[in-house]
């Protein structure tokens, strides 16, 4: 049975697929480490056609990453998402906190 779910998880960012939470967080998982460079991260984003998606996507970075998150949400392309990205960055005791 594992080997089965194993066998259906996805093996890269483009294959994610699901609602936009699950969607989202398969593709955070993807895109970590973050990309080092502006470039690299909009190389990443930019190939998400959905505006919501993409958005989504970049949010939840910053709310990984609370130390780029000025630079996440530069990226984000809607209202929506960018009143949500920066909201983020505003509240940093939101983000995830990783444990030693």
């Amino acid at each position: 049975m594992i080997a089965w779910l194993l066998a259906c998880a996805p093996a890269s960012f483009d294959e994610c697929r699901g609602d936009l939470a699950e969607k989202t967080a398969c593709r955070a998982q993807f895109a970590e480490p973050l990309p080092s460079s502006n470039s690299a991260l909009e190389a990443l984003v930019d190939g998400i056609e959905d505006l919501e998606e993409r958005d989504a996507l970049l949010v939840e970075l910053a709310v990984r990453h609370p130390e780029s998150g000025a630079r996440l949400c530069a990226l984000a392309r809607t209202d929506h998402g960018d009143r949500q990205c920066r909201q983020v960055v505003g509240r940093p005791h939101l983000g995830h906190h990783k444990r030693p």
